[in-house]
């Protein structure tokens, strides 16, 4: 159980763990045009770049990597990301030949982020939209089935965990309140102390633990309790990083 430990702490250390713990950070970009002719969108040669200074020196596309992509419609487009870096700028191809260029703007650290995006004739113009979201339009679909998924990928691994060490099945309830108030605290409350996605997955699982421990006292000791923490998170972040790569 300590070598299971320590190979998930080495590989959350390397690896995007938004995609197991916190919902992806989203963009939804308004296009909004202010010339003559309103060319559609070309997906295909369309991209956004992250920097990490304001002058976008240190320039990177966002590219296609498992969820994180930008995707774009007629009039609009939609980016997920692991990770956003502090600075984006938007590369728009249209379907009159045309590509224009955006100027560099700077990324909230919030879930979820509306853009207008202002089609001139050679650049592009992208703004704030002043759009903010309520609690409940924060908890998007995706975001929804992603605390689904979690869930009975722990209360799975918890399954297996009584079944292996001959415990109650009572355990479960415990498993699956503990998850529900970390994830929340994860996904909701933290992020607005810390950015670290190491931090917040440390979080999520000595809370469970205690939680678990609090809830079962009597039946189990406290290195129980972090060994079934441990082995449930790090079977919803492997799995769910499979996953996540499946249906991206």
């Amino acid at each position: 159980m300590k070598k299971l430990f320590l190979l998930a702490l080495l590989i959350s250390l390397f690896t995007p763990l938004q995609a197991e713990i916190l919902p992806l950070p989203e963009v939804d970009y308004s296009f909004i045009y202010n010339t003559e002719e309103k060319p559609l969108i070309n997906p295909q040669r369309s991209e956004q770049i992250q920097c990490d200074d304001v002058l976008c020196q240190d320039a990177d596309a966002l590219g296609v990597y498992g969820s994180q992509k930008l995707s774009c419609g007629a009039g609009s487009c939609h980016a997920v990301a692991y990770r956003f870096d502090p600075y984006q700028k938007l590369v728009v191809a249209f379907d009159d030949g045309t590509v224009r260029e955006s100027n560099v703007f700077a990324l909230s650290p919030a879930f979820y982020t509306r853009l207008n995006v202002y089609v001139e004739n050679d650049k592009l113009v992208v703004e704030p939209s002043g759009y903010t979201l309520s609690f409940l339009d924060r908890m998007s679909a995706h975001i929804w089935w992603a605390l689904l998924i979690i869930l009975v990928l722990e209360l799975f691994a918890a399954a297996a965990y009584v079944w292996y060490t001959k415990g109650r099945l009572t355990i479960l309830y415990s498993v699956a309140v503990s998850n529900i108030v970390s994830t929340f605290l994860a996904w909701m409350v933290l992020p607005a102390w810390t950015a670290s996605t190491f931090v917040l997955w440390l979080f999520c699982l000595v809370s469970e633990a205690l939680l678990i421990w609090a809830m079962n006292y009597k039946r189990m000791k406290v290195g129980q309790a972090f060994q079934l923490s441990c082995a449930m998170n790090v079977t919803s972040y492997a799995l769910g990083m499979i996953i996540s790569f499946m249906f991206a």
